[in-house]
């Protein structure tokens, strides 16, 4: 069994040692434990961690501990609970907010340009990023979210959203296995 420890900012750079990390591991054909405790990042990069992750071929165990905010939450709320083991230590708390996406990376030069794009368009990434997380958030949160300010979850609220996606995961499983 080997043990991931993320514990920073999504970013290039972390994200780069994040999957060779994950790599080593599976030449190795190890099970893991993955430590998740971010601050959030690069939406993009959250996407990318989250598929790597739920399809590593082995025992994957995922504990989310301290922070899981902004990207991290989008991990949290899109792995495959069928497939990961997903838990959190008694100091976690999450935060959600609407993604923001660095101008540069979608080509514009300036916040109008932007928001002509999304405004004509839809904001892709905040759908694509709020799409399992919203239904998690009460009314007045989301109206929160959608003003443009952040949204606090403490543990308790963590921890009831995992539960709600473990069992939602043993459903599914159980109605696959029903019907073979």
């Amino acid at each position: 069994m080997a043990t991931i420890t993320f514990n920073d900012e999504i970013y290039d750079e972390s994200y780069a040692t994040f999957e060779q990390k994950m790599n080593e591991a599976l030449e190795k054909e190890q099970d893991l434990t993955i430590y998740i405790c971010t601050n959030g990042g690069e939406f993009c990069l959250s996407q990318n961690m989250t598929d790597i992750i739920n399809n590593y071929p082995y025992y994957v165990e995922v504990i989310f501990s301290g922070w899981v905010f902004s990207a991290g939450m989008y991990i949290m709320t899109n792995l495959d609970y069928t497939l990961v083991d997903v838990n959190l230590t008694e100091a976690t708390e999450g935060m959600v907010h609407l993604a923001d996406m660095p101008l540069s990376m979608r080509g514009f030069k300036d916040k109008d340009s932007y928001s002509s794009f999304a405004k004509k368009n839809g904001n892709i990434i905040n759908e694509c990023y709020l799409k399992n997380i919203k239904r998690f958030l009460t009314e007045k949160e989301m109206k929160v979210v959608n003003s443009g300010k952040e949204v606090y979850l403490n543990h308790d609220r963590m921890a009831q959203i995992i539960e709600t996606l473990t069992k939602e995961a043993e459903e599914k499983l159980m109605g696959e296995f029903a019907d073979e």
